[in-house]
């Protein structure tokens, strides 16, 4: 969707304008979550005047932006950088959710080890079922989903997240199961959706090796 050196705005405010922006790009996210970036770039500008600008780098980093025109006598730089610095440190559950969100479903990074556990420090699991034609794989945990991949088919499930359900359709332009006495080898490349809009082109790929017992 985006190109890898692409400043990709999520959200932002103007003082001047006394408007709100926020990228449609991300319209998938849970109303509860883009209600709350609202207040976050609203209330900057209230408080501190200029504009507020959240961007994600090409890395997938959440960046935080704030800027004047010359002019502007009232904007309280020195209060922005503190502001940024409150955000990050009240809002921090958020912003890492949002970075996930991005490199996951806009970047098509594999999810974390790290995201991948439960308080209780227990993996999520994952469970794979194929055939022939298709594969299936389940993940239960704080992270729960069903995504069937088959070529030429779109299959539409509910990606459950710390931040919201998201509906997630997978469409497989490709699709490689191989098959032999030692490993299985599981390819797909696929187009993903989120809540009816094209999100990313994808790729998955799943290596089974069998262990020898001694």
């Amino acid at each position: 969707m985006y190109s890898d050196n692409e400043k990709v705005v999520l959200c932002g405010a103007s003082a001047y304008e006394q408007k709100y922006y926020f990228n449609q790009d991300f319209a998938s996210l849970p109303q509860s979550v883009q209600d709350e970036l609202h207040v976050m770039c609203v209330m900057f500008t209230v408080e501190i005047g200029g504009i507020f600008t959240m961007w994600f780098d090409s890395d997938g980093s959440l960046q935080f932006e704030t800027e004047a025109v010359d002019a502007d006598a009232m904007y309280d730089e020195i209060g922005g950088a503190l502001r940024i610095k409150q955000y990050q440190e009240e809002k921090k559950e958020l912003l890492e959710s949002l970075e996930l969100y991005y490199r996951v479903f806009f970047l098509g990074e594999e999810v974390p080890e790290e995201a991948l556990m439960e308080e209780d420090g227990e993996k999520i699991r994952n469970l794979l079922k194929f055939n022939n034609r298709q594969f299936t794989v389940i993940r239960r945990g704080s992270m729960e989903s069903t995504m069937t991949f088959e070529k030429g088919k779109k299959h539409r499930s509910l990606y459950r997240t710390p931040f919201g359900n998201l509906e997630i359709g997978t469409f497989a332009t490709r699709l490689l199961i191989l098959k032999s006495d030692e490993k299985i080898r599981i390819e797909a490349d696929y187009d993903l959706e989120l809540n009816g809009s094209h999100a990313a082109e994808n790729r998955i790929a799943i290596t089974i090796q069998s262990v020898k017992k001694a």
